[in-house]
C-alpha cells in the first residue's frame, strides 16, 4: 500500500524538523515569534490601514478594505466548522512544537487567509506595503506547518480562498 506524502512528512520529516527546533533554542524562539508575534503585526497594520482609508480615502476604498476582508474570515469560520478537519496531531503522533489545544477546524487555516487577504488589501492601497504584508503571510503560514499545527493543505487553502477573494472584490 503506498503511502501519502502527508504520512511520510508525519511519519520522517516532521520528527526532524521538530527535533532541529528543540535543538536549536535561538530558531525555535525565531519560531515561537513568528507563530505568536506576526499574527499582532498583520492585524495591528490592518487596523493602521483602516484608520488611515477612513481618513483620506473615499468611503468606497474603506468599506472595501473593511468588507472584504471580514467577509473572508466568516467565510473561512464558517468552512472550518462545516467540515471539521483534523490537525496533524490528532492524525499523527506527533506533538505540536507550540501546544494548541484545538482537535478539528483546521481547514482552511484562518491566520494564513486572514494575513493573506490583509496583503491583498495592502496591495489594494500601496504595491510595496503589499510586498510586506505577503512576506508577512508567507512566514506566518509556515511558521503553522513547521509549529505542526496545520496540514500543508489547510495552509494551501487559506491562501487559495484569499487570493480568489483578493482577485475577485480587490481588482
Amino acid at each position: 500500500m503506498k503511502r501519502s506524502p502527508e504520512s511520510r512528512y508525519y511519519k520522517t520529516v516532521y520528527p526532524r524538523v521538530s527535533a532541529f527546533f528543540k535543538q536549536h533554542a535561538a530558531a525555535f524562539r525565531l519560531l515561537e515569534a513568528c507563530y505568536r508575534g506576526l499574527p499582532f503585526v498583520s492585524a495591528a497594520t490592518y487596523m493602521g490601514m483602516l484608520i488611515f482609508t477612513m481618513a483620506r480615502q473615499s468611503r468606497a476604498v474603506f468599506l472595501k478594505e473593511l468588507l472584504i476582508p471580514a467577509a473572508l474570515f466568516v467565510s473561512v469560520t464558517l468552512l472550518r466548522r462545516k467540515y471539521d478537519f483534523p490537525r496533524p496531531y490528532s492524525v499523527y503522533p506527533v506533538t505540536p512544537l507550540i501546544p494548541k489545544d484545538k482537535s478539528g477546524r483546521s481547514f482552511p487555516s484562518r491566520h494564513a487567509a486572514s494575513a493573506v487577504i490583509i496583503a491583498a488589501a495592502g496591495f489594494f492601497l500601496s504595491v510595496p506595503l503589499g510586498a510586506v504584508l505577503l512576506v508577512v503571510a508567507f512566514l506566518i503560514s509556515l511558521s503553522r506547518l513547521l509549529a505542526g499545527v496545520h496540514f500543508p493543505r489547510d495552509i494551501l487553502a487559506g491562501w487559495g480562498f484569499a487570493i480568489a477573494f483578493g482577485m475577485l472584490f480587490f481588482v
